[in-house]
């Protein structure tokens, strides 16, 4: 099994989630620090594990979060296009939340065992 998905793997739920959420928020500046707070719990990955999982997390955030950033501040538009931005808004939270169920039932699932090479 590939190192960052033994990380994934083997973690509790509630712990996996408090990284990537950590990570995802920037609570984490570098993977550096990353790997530092796993060490500290006890956790013995190497740094290029760490990178890669850190690293899949952060390239992440661009992808859901680049189509919210396009949107101009609410207080300079006009009621239609208020109106308009918050049906696409709706639209966005309800493909999001879709998205998030399937994700989660994704990582319910046991790991896959990584063939021999």
């Amino acid at each position: 099994m590939p190192l960052e998905k033994k990380i994934v793997s083997e973690l509790p739920q509630d712990v996996r989630e408090e990284f990537d959420r950590r990570i995802i928020a920037g609570e984490y500046k570098t993977y550096l620090d990353f790997h530092a707070d796993l060490s500290e719990r006890g956790l013995e990955v190497s740094r290029s594990t760490a990178h890669a999982y850190f690293k899949e997390i952060r390239d992440s955030i661009p992808e859901m979060t680049g189509r919210f950033r396009q949107y101009p501040d609410p207080a300079t538009l006009s009621r239609p296009r208020l109106v308009r931005l918050h049906s696409d808004l709706d639209i966005h939270i309800d493909t999001a939340q879709d998205l998030l169920r399937r994700v989660k039932a994704a990582l319910s699932r046991p790991p896959e065992t990584e063939k021999p090479r």
